[in-house]
């Protein structure tokens, strides 16, 4: 049996003022520090889900060994979740 982890990092963030995940904490984005934290993780793969901001994310974060997969519908997630918190 295999361990996999999973980060999730496909959501607009609206809130922010910018890319969340490119936020610099301590010199780094903040996507960086949870990909070189899991590095270290005892689990046997890691996989990084992108939705917003894929491109620049590519661009800038050095996934190492990461499985990274973009999720080509996260905009219509949002929406959803958007609905559910109205009702």
């Amino acid at each position: 049996m295999s361990t996999v982890a999973i980060i999730l990092a496909a959501d607009a963030a609206l809130e922010f003022s910018g890319p969340k995940y490119l936020a610099v904490l301590r010199g780094k984005p903040l996507l960086q520090h949870v990909v070189d934290d899991a590095a270290e993780w005892p689990v046997d793969a890691v996989i990084v889900a992108l939705g917003a901001d894929a491109d620049a994310l590519l661009d800038t974060i050095d996934f190492g060994e990461t499985t990274v997969v973009i999720d080509p519908e996260w905009a219509e997630e949002i929406g959803r979740a958007s609905c559910r918190e109205r009702v």
